[in-house]
């Protein structure tokens, strides 16, 4: 059995320190399910299942770090361990004999309780992905994740692959997308920075902080910042038809 598992491993290495801290804080105070995350959205018209299923197992094939769970019990350091091949849990349940009211509180419900369950976080995925049919070509979708894994900027990147693929495979084109960069990249990145070095500059830069200091812009005047109006600026700039097709680009 211990083979089999090995024979899964796809790397090992260590964690950023930013995944330090939040896998520090899930262990501190595991119930507060501060780094468990939800994206839940409605899925209406025209939908097929299977290739929406497709999709989301071909985007977890690309990223190494959908596909990771992390270990840190009897160890000297926490490690995150990236399996090769993973379940993606995709449940489906069908509401549409509920009420619309009925359906929208039976979906509130549902987040809460499974924030609740969390995650096991030496098991991989640690996301499950749920589709509640509201009514023909009406469809609830909920996509639970750890933090550990993607973060604010990676998560409609991820989305745009998914719908991306989701489109290919309804038209009848294989699956092509350009090649993603592993995670893993930066992580050795960050082993070959001067983290001795690092460190001086930040000691010397926050030297003068005695205290716990709000990182805000205020007012010199509190009673002002309570009385005074707001006041805003408006700058308008023109730029031509192929400068802005780059910058979307």
């Amino acid at each position: 059995m211990a083979n089999a598992k090995n024979k899964n491993i796809e790397a090992i290495y260590p964690l950023s320190p930013m995944q330090q801290g939040m896998l520090f804080h899930t262990i501190y105070n595991p119930q507060s399910g501060a780094y468990f995350e939800q994206f839940s959205c409605r899925l209406s018209g025209a939908f097929d299942r299977d290739a929406f299923s497709k999709a989301w197992r071909e985007v977890v094939r690309r990223h190494p770090a959908l596909r990771t769970a992390f270990v840190y019990k009897k160890l000297d350091k926490m490690l995150q361990v990236v399996h090769k091949d993973v379940e993606l849990p995709i449940t489906e349940e069908d509401w549409s004999a509920l009420s619309e009211a009925e359906q929208a509180e039976k979906f509130e419900q549902f987040l809460a309780d499974d924030k609740k369950k969390g995650f096991n976080l030496s098991k991989a995925p640690l996301m499950r992905f749920f589709l509640f049919k509201r009514a023909k070509d009406d469809f609830y979708f909920l996509w639970s994740f750890h933090h550990l894994l993607t973060d604010g900027w990676s998560m409609p990147l991820i989305l745009k692959e998914v719908f991306t693929l989701y489109e290919m495979s309804v038209k009848g084109f294989p699956p092509r997308l350009p090649a993603a960069r592993p995670y893993r990249d930066y992580i050795n990145w960050l082993q070959k920075q001067d983290m001795e070095k690092a460190r001086v500059f930040w000691q010397e830069m926050l030297g003068d902080f005695s205290q716990p200091t709000p990182l805000t812009r205020t007012l010199t005047d509190p009673v002002a910042a309570q009385t005074e109006p707001r006041r805003y600026k408006m700058q308008k700039l023109e730029i031509d038809r192929a400068v802005f097709s780059k910058l979307q680009d």
